[in-house]
């Protein structure tokens, strides 16, 4: 979600700069999770800062024991990550997907989607936790990206900018706030903005287990 009432305009991009008694960045991104340090890292690459606000502690988001998820990064994302420059180090912690199959419950037949042996992988299985782990480092390494490990308790817009005011008394102001809070963001609902809900009133188990049986780099997706 983006927030700004005029046209954004940058100023040339030597990192940060005082205004007001408060540090003037170029975007200010809620939320610091695999959105958010993605975004900052892609505004990077053109120059432009950003200032990361996120309450949780990164070195909390990275521990063994916080995500036991995967994502499956389609080939176009897995792009993007080359271009921000942290594919490099994803790759050897990564698999590759060359085969996807679809059924419809147990039916012996499936819908599959299977690459030419000279193509791309059709994505690549990640745990959440690596991803964080190599963005988090790279966002460290950047020096137009600032990480303050704060909530924002006041948001203010006005024509001309957004000032952000972090539980930690420090005050942030930019032309354009970016909310990446996830699914519950408050920025959002402050906002006003509604979103569709319902539910399915379904309950999931979800595992992850070791097997003997060579996966062939193909994915399953059994629908119900």
């Amino acid at each position: 979600m983006f927030f700004a009432t005029h046209s954004l305009t940058l100023e040339p991009a030597n990192h940060w700069r005082k205004a007001f008694g408060m540090t003037r960045t170029d975007i200010i991104i809620l939320g610091g999770g695999l959105v958010g340090q993605t975004l900052a890292l892609a505004l990077a690459t053109h120059g432009i800062t950003s200032a990361i606000v996120d309450p949780m502690d990164p070195a909390r988001a990275i521990a063994p024991g916080f995500d036991g998820r995967a994502s499956a990064i389609a080939s176009a994302s897995w792009n993007m990550l080359e271009v921000i420059g942290v594919a490099a180090a994803l790759a050897p912690h990564g698999c590759a997907i060359h085969r996807i199959e679809v059924r419809d419950g147990l039916q012996s037949g499936a819908l599959d989607f299977t690459t030419a042996q000279e193509d791309d992988p059709l994505g690549t299985m990640l745990e959440n936790r690596v991803l964080r782990q190599v963005l988090a480092d790279r966002v460290v390494a950047t020096p137009a990206i600032t990480r303050y490990v704060a909530l924002a308790s006041d948001v203010v817009r006005d024509a001309a900018s957004v000032r952000v005011t972090l539980d930690s008394g420090e005050a942030l102001t930019a032309p354009l706030l970016i909310a990446a809070e996830g699914r519950n963001s408050p920025m959002r609902s402050a906002a006003g903005i509604r979103i569709a809900q319902w539910k399915y009133d379904h309950s999931a188990i979800i595992s992850a287990f070791d097997h003997s049986i060579d996966h062939q780099n193909i994915a399953h997706e059994i629908f119900y």
